[in-house]
């Protein structure tokens, strides 16, 4: 019968002394100065298996073995469950390997289809009443922030809003589901954005990069429209919690590194997911600009505004939120053409 070489520390105690150790069928039997010691297996407790690292054995009177690890000895305390089976596995060099390639997979796939796909169905069923209140929170947030009181004159203002009025009115869109606030914004710079609940933000720097061209800034609320009917910002903030929380999940313990991984992963994955929402929200105001019988080249202008003042290198397609602006541009051109 094996022996083994073991460290005994006694119940409460940090000092250890060597002991020799041998397993029955059913009794662990254990020698300690000169004298033999049994314990039924019944009695005893003892963590799952992890590598190669000795195994640790919580004894009835509270005492603490530890012997090194073996097949034969997590055999004999795991039997043939999934803790034996995993064990296995973590010392098996082709279990290591597989791990390796599977591993780096399934995350993939988790971010990139399985929780976007939650997100899809999540954003269906958030009720209207919450997404007022964070609509109202943002706008709130923002206007503490980076917006100040748009300095647009009230007659420029009063003909957006009658020319937006009539652009809902012919599409057969509820007016009351759609609101336009006019924002000045030094920080943001020319922009336009929705919020869940249909506002949409205008700041005074993109009316002036848009030269108080109309129907260019139409296709642009066209766009910042798209988002809200396909409820893309609710998808968004259930993309950011779902992924924070798998995160938190698998790295909790990991502190400082699993806080740097979260924001880089959580990022790029989202900022990928938002460039397949862009694209949609594009389809749909090239779609909403032929039922109004305009052409699709307002929108081809309003991106070569924006193109003048964007960054075009390969790092900020990867890491920007948006396409870049000139395969926008070809699209709509592309379209126009068709």
């Amino acid at each position: 019968m094996q022996l083994y070489q073991g460290k005994l520390y006694a119940p409460g105690s940090s000092q250890s002394c060597e002991v020799q150790v041998r397993f029955d069928a059913g009794e662990l039997c254990l020698q300690a100065d000169g004298v033999w010691h049994s314990y039924e297996k019944s009695g005893l407790s003892s963590p799952a298996a992890l590598g190669r690292m000795p195994r640790e054995i919580r004894l009835p009177d509270g005492g603490l073995l530890q012997v090194a690890a073996d097949k034969a000895l997590n055999q004999w305390l795991d039997g043939d469950g999934l803790s034996a089976r995993l064990a296995a596995m973590e010392t098996n060099r082709w279990g290591i390997l597989a791990s390796l390639i599977l591993a780096p997979l399934c995350l993939f796939a988790l971010f990139k289809y399985a929780i976007p796909a939650l997100a899809i169905g999540f954003a269906q069923y958030v009720p209207q009443s919450y997404v007022q209140i964070a609509s109202e929170h943002t706008l709130l947030a923002l206007d503490q922030s980076l917006l100040d009181p748009s300095e647009l004159d009230a007659a420029t203002q009063k003909d957006y809003l009658d020319y937006w009025q009539n652009t809902v009115t012919q599409l057969g869109l509820s007016p009351a589901s759609y609101h336009i606030q006019f924002r000045h914004a030094e920080t943001l710079g020319p922009n336009a954005f929705a919020l869940p609940d249909g506002t949409i933000v205008i700041t005074d720097q993109l009316v002036t990069l848009l030269e108080n061209d109309k129907e260019v800034l139409q296709a642009v609320l066209l766009h910042e429209i798209g988002h809200v009917e396909h409820r893309h910002s609710m998808r968004l903030i259930a993309q950011t919690l779902v992924s924070s929380v798998v995160i938190s999940y698998m790295f909790g313990d990991l502190s400082g590194m699993a806080d740097l991984f979260a924001g880089a992963s959580t990022t790029l994955v989202q900022n990928q997911f938002s460039q397949e929402l862009e694209w949609q929200a594009d389809g749909y105001a090239l779609t909403q600009l032929d039922k109004l019988g305009k052409g699709r080249d307002s929108f081809a202008q309003a991106m070569e505004k924006l193109a003048s003042l964007a960054p075009s290198s390969s790092m900020e397609r990867w890491l920007s939120s948006h396409p870049m602006l000139k395969d926008r541009i070809q699209n709509a051109r592309q379209d126009a053409q068709d």
